[in-house]
């Protein structure tokens, strides 16, 4: 999992947000008098109050205390949003549309969110985003469906969106695991984050990240154990039978009564789970063959997936911007590498053509520059924009001067 040094503070602050109050409720009975409406939830109010788009009397706001509010479908709309998470996590604009996205889709009253997952991982900060706003989806539910595919998995950043989500369904042929924290070194290459920030502050950014990986299982009633073991190699897992039934624990926390049924992981190794046994464990509410598969399974086997493509279209509009970015860039370094290898023809030229010339190449740079800060996730870095244009300016203003 790719980590930004510049994401340790925020790291280390994280709070987790577990959703709460309406789970997903569709019939609203009256606890006083015999008033039952069918609908679903749109948005609270700042007074604790709720507004509901109702099949009997449109959109109506209510106080959910008076209210016995059942999670049985009636009254939503028949569709599953369909949302997609297939690639790296590491774009700002992407998370920031998957966010965006989640919500409005929320709002609409499906059956429930589908967000189907196939990633190697990405950066921890945007992960960490992307779980917050599944988290905050408190009007729908949302179901994880890692489907396989290019990365075959959910793995790293991926996991812990996965494990946020409500419910868990699995391919067979995937796996979900292998969430370690890493860190890009000066050298470009990928390692442990105690490598390139040292063990004091690698620990810490690893211990909150296994923690908060453990609340995002905990908060949906599965192992946080096996979830930490995803993130650290010193953890060993077993499971055992005896006092209070099954459970998942350190061997070193084993009491008397209790017998080891299987060993989940073993120091030296991160837990990486196939479907099947993620099933078996309780990370994963089962394997299936299909999205359709999940649908039946969900109760809406005749439900119509809506495909919501905010995240496609964003990732487009990186590529373009990207694209433009690498143009317009090697344009400004081919006119300033011929100004600064033609000497000859600096001096041949008119000083206001000399001059046009400059400011032409400032107003490019600057256009860059407000170009990577509409779009941070454009791989050029601002500082040195900065600077080659500090630069330039000095020297228009050199050439400027002269008589």
């Amino acid at each position: 999992m790719a980590f930004k040094m510049t994401r340790i503070v925020s790291l280390m602050a994280v709070v987790v947000h577990v959703a709460c109050g309406w789970a997903g409720g569709d019939t609203f009975t009256g606890l006083v008098g015999n008033d039952v409406l069918h609908g679903y939830p749109l948005r609270r109010t700042d007074r604790g109050r709720m507004v509901v788009q109702t099949v009997e009397k449109g959109e109506i706001t209510l106080d959910p205390a008076k209210y016995k509010i059942s999670p049985n479908g009636t009254g939503r709309n028949g569709t599953v949003a369909v949302m997609d998470i297939s690639d790296v996590i590491e774009y700002e604009l992407e998370t920031s549309a998957f966010a965006d996205a989640l919500s409005v889709e929320a709002a609409k009253g499906p059956d429930f969110i589908l967000i189907e997952i196939d990633t190697p991982g990405g950066r921890v900060g945007l992960a960490m985003e992307i779980c917050d706003a599944i988290a905050k989806t408190w009007n729908c539910r949302t179901v994880a469906f890692v489907k396989g595919g290019r990365f075959g998995g959910a793995y790293s950043a991926g996991a812990a969106v996965t494990l946020a989500c409500d419910k868990i369904y699995m391919a067979k042929e995937t796996a979900i695991g292998a969430a370690a924290v890493v860190a890009r070194t000066s050298s470009g290459h990928m390692a442990d984050i105690k490598e390139v920030a040292g063990d004091t502050i690698g620990e810490k950014t690893s211990s909150v990240w296994r923690n908060y990986l453990a609340s995002l299982a905990q908060s949906n009633n599965r192992p946080g154990i096996l979830a930490r073991a995803m993130a650290s190699m010193d953890i060993e897992v077993v499971e055992v039978s005896g006092r209070g039934g099954r459970s998942f624990i350190d061997p070193a926390s084993r009491i008397s009564g209790q017998n080891i049924v299987r060993v989940w992981n073993r120091k030296g190794s991160l837990l990486t789970l196939p479907a099947q046994e993620a099933v078996q464990c309780g990370i994963a509410d089962k394997a299936v063959n299909s999205r359709r598969d999940v649908f039946t399974d969900m109760g809406a086997g005749s439900a119509k997936a809506v495909i919501n493509d905010a995240t496609e279209k964003a990732r487009d509009e990186i590529d373009r911007v990207t694209n433009r970015y690498k143009q317009l860039s090697l344009s400004i370094d081919l006119r300033i590498e011929q100004l600064n290898t033609s000497a000859e023809r600096r001096i041949a030229l008119p000083k206001a053509k000399l001059l046009g010339l400059f400011r032409d190449i400032i107003k490019d740079i600057s256009y860059l520059i407000r170009m990577k800060e509409a779009y941070p996730d454009v791989p050029y870095d601002q500082e040195d924009l900065e600077s080659i244009l500090n630069s330039i300016k000095a020297e228009y203003e050199t050439i400027k001067s002269m008589r």
